[in-house]
């Protein structure tokens, strides 16, 4: 398609599937303010588009909505309610801003030029990243209260991490504490640390220091 620029008017509350699949040539797309929806694969392919915002209506991205996004920066409206397992394949994203309240940030951000992910709303649950990316300084949102298995193992450029207080519970070390009790009680072992603060301070600082883990 020759198609380069796009203005969808007002009348307009959803996208179908494929609607703009390999319209390689889409530079710039303008939604409408109506706009609640984006089926899947709505702008797969389109490696040129870099110019697109999101309206704050828009209540859901559906898998590979994004997929030929081109941009360095994109902003989540607070409006979003759901994320697809893999609406976020953007190889040239470097800034991310998710502005609402989500029950999890997801693995599935493969974003591996990503620099900055800026979160302005609350967190249950943080599970990290789909694939390596360059962020170097990494606040867990506000409000998350778990911290999944390998959350930060993809961060390979992180060198500053800030965990927020209300974290209450790591997947991993949940499975790491029924693995020591069986230990402690057939063995006799007992774990160097036995609090999360701890357990997930050391973890990282040996993970920074073993970026390839045991090789």
């Amino acid at each position: 398609s020759s198609l380069t620029e796009l203005d969808i008017p007002d009348t307009v509350d959803h996208i179908d599937m494929h609607a703009f699949i390999e319209c390689t040539s889409l530079r710039r797309v303008s939604l409408p303010a109506s706009l609640m929806r984006l089926k899947k694969g709505t702008f797969l392919y389109c490696s040129a588009l870099t110019e697109l915002t999101l309206p704050e209506t828009l209540r859901c991205l559906s898998d590979g909505t994004l997929g030929g996004y081109a941009g360095e920066t994109l902003v989540l409206p607070a409006s979003i309610t759901y994320f697809p397992d893999d609406g976020f394949q953007m190889q040239n994203l470097r800034s991310l801003t998710i502005k609402g309240a989500h029950y999890e940030i997801s693995p599935y951000l493969w974003c591996p030029n990503l620099e900055e992910l800026i979160c302005l709303g609350t967190f249950d649950v943080f599970r990290g990243f789909g694939t390596p990316c360059k962020i170097e300084e990494f606040t867990v949102p506000a409000g998350v209260r778990i911290i999944s298995s390998y959350a930060f193992s993809r961060m390979t450029s992180l060198k500053s991490l800030t965990l927020p207080e209300g974290v209450t519970e790591s997947k991993a070390t949940a499975e790491q504490k029924k693995a020591a009790e069986k230990a402690c009680k057939e063995l006799g072992w007992k774990p160097e640390f036995d609090d999360i603060d701890t357990i997930i301070r050391t973890a990282w600082e040996w993970h920074k220091e073993h970026p390839d883990g045991y090789r």
